[in-house]
C-alpha cells in the first residue's frame, strides 16, 4: 500500500490529528507571541514580571545590560550618568510615575535592584531617579532609553 500513499491503520490517526478544533485567528496569535528570549531572563521572585523580563531582554540585546553568573551590570549610554541611566531604565520597568510629591506609581524595589546589579546600598537608585526627573537640563540619553519602551499595543502589563 506504500505506492498509493496509504498505510494500514493510519486513517484513524490522521482523523484525530486533523479534527482538533482551533479558534479563528489561532495562527496569527501564535506567530505574534513573545519570543523565547524574555523567558530566558532570570530575576528574583519579587522582580520577576513579564514586563521586567521583556525589557531586560531588550536592554541586553541592545548591549545596555550584561549578565554574569546571575548578576546584571548596566553598561549604559556613553560614559556619564551611568547610575542615573540605570535608575531611569528601572523606573520605567517597575512603573515609577513621577509627580512633584515623588512616586505615584508602584513601589520601587530599590533593595532588590541594588542586589541584582551588585550596587552598594549607598547607591540610592530611587534618589537618582527623582533627580533625573527634577533635572533642569535635558539628558540626551533619556530619549534612547525611552525608545526601548515604545508603546506595545499587543501587550497589557497592568
Amino acid at each position: 500500500m506504500v505506492a498509493s500513499h496509504q498505510f494500514k491503520d493510519w486513517s484513524p490517526t490522521f482523523d484525530r490529528i486533523f479534527s482538533v478544533p482551533l479558534p479563528d485567528g489561532w495562527f496569527d496569535a501564535f506567530i505574534d507571541e513573545e519570543s523565547e528570549e524574555p523567558n530566558s531572563i532570570k530575576l528574583p521572585k519579587e522582580l520577576d514580571t513579564p514586563k521586567a523580563r521583556k525589557y531586560f531582554a531588550k536592554a541586553i540585546e541592545l548591549k545596555l545590560i550584561t549578565t554574569d553568573n546571575g548578576k546584571y551590570s548596566w553598561i549604559g549610554i556613553g560614559d556619564r550618568s551611568k547610575f542615573s541611566q540605570l535608575a531611569y531604565f528601572l523606573g520605567k520597568v517597575f512603573n515609577y510615575k513621577h509627580n512633584f510629591n515623588g512616586n505615584v506609581g508602584e513601589k520601587f524595589p530599590e533593595g532588590a535592584l541594588n542586589e541584582l546589579f551588585g550596587l552598594k546600598p549607598r547607591t540610592r537608585l530611587y534618589s537618582l531617579l527623582t533627580q533625573v526627573y527634577n533635572a533642569k537640563t535635558h539628558q540626551r540619553w533619556r530619549s534612547q532609553i525611552d525608545a526601548i519602551f515604545e508603546i506595545d499595543i499587543t501587550q497589557n502589563y497592568t
